[in-house]
């Protein structure tokens, strides 16, 4: 059967873009919700837009706005018990690390890591949900879990693997386009056009460097864009993004989506430190986080300093 919906990365930056523009007042309640939400045994939540024909005997047990009241109104301790259930996806994810660091904690940096990591949105692509939307009057469950089975179980494996392992988010076309633009703003300053002040910075090994940035091509490469009608404007931005084309060999689309992508990453970055911030001063929070997350300590820095 040709699969009609496929799922998001869960470490794609789109799934990871809610926080964006959040105080960190707001991410909490958002985050205290995912976590409660991925530790119930799977199947005894389903959310709105749930696929069709979901198996008898399964229960909606409440909906995210009488979810979201009880969360506010009750404590944590009252509604589930301090530990990862087993069947849920937040034990499935985290539980053996779980129960190697319940003793010891883990530092604020490494939890805002978790979060980050655990509260992302999950869903079928716009494309894909569009056709699913078509097809959801007919669609059998048989056929949702055929086509979006392995996907889930492909996505959660991955998922695991990711977020247990460190990375290092990549922004260095973005690092690299503001140190461009910086170097050509000095060399606007200078009162000479920018396409012919460039071309004399070329070496003999036809490289152009730009402050820490450099680009080498070949006299034809470089003669080529010496006569792109774009490189008669004086606008740093505009050269900044056709060196860093140049120099990927690629094409302007995939350079301003690959930009895109790297303001959204620092954004994300931000949004976390800045709630990693407020939970420093905000113990209760700490703890409700600490209890979700299966009894895991978190070890506050003093001072309220990240590091």
């Amino acid at each position: 059967m040709t699969p009609f919906a496929e799922l998001v990365d869960p470490f794609d930056v789109t799934a990871r873009e809610w926080v964006i523009e959040l105080e960190p007042q707001g991410i909490h309640p958002i985050a205290r919700r995912r976590l409660f939400l991925r530790s119930l045994p799977s199947g005894t939540y389903q959310a709105a837009g749930r696929l069709p024909g979901i198996p008898p005997g399964t229960t909606r047990v409440l909906d995210l706005e009488q979810l979201s009241h009880l969360l506010e109104s009750e404590s944590l301790e009252k509604l589930r018990r301090p530990n990862l259930i087993k069947g849920s996806l937040l034990s499935d994810l985290l539980g053996e690390f779980v129960a190697a660091h319940r003793a010891d904690g883990i530092s604020l940096t490494e939890a805002l890591r978790l979060l980050e990591g655990v509260t992302q949105t999950l869903s079928p692509t716009p494309k894909s949900e569009k056709k699913l939307a078509k097809k959801a009057r007919n669609v059998t469950l048989l056929e949702a879990l055929v086509t979006l089975g392995p996907g889930i179980a492909d996505s959660r494996r991955r998922w695991k693997e990711q977020l247990l392992h460190s990375w290092e988010r990549n922004c260095q076309l973005l690092q690299n386009d503001e140190v461009i633009k910086r170097e050509l703003e000095t060399v606007r300053s200078q009162g000479q056009q920018m396409r012919f002040a460039l071309r004399a910075l070329v070496d003999r090994d036809e490289r152009l460097s730009l402050g820490t940035w450099s680009c080498q091509l070949s006299k034809g490469e470089w003669d080529r864009l010496w006569h792109n009608p774009r490189w008669r404007s004086n606008t740093p931005s505009e050269w900044a993004e056709e060196l860093l084309v140049a120099k990927a060999r690629s094409h302007t689309r995939a350079i301003k989506e690959q930009l895109a992508r790297e303001r959204k990453e620092r954004n994300i970055e931000a949004s976390w430190a800045a709630y990693g911030q407020w939970l420093s001063d905000h113990p209760q929070a700490v703890r409700d986080i600490e209890f979700l997350l299966g009894g895991l300590p978190i070890r506050i820095p003093t001072a309220g300093v990240i590091t």
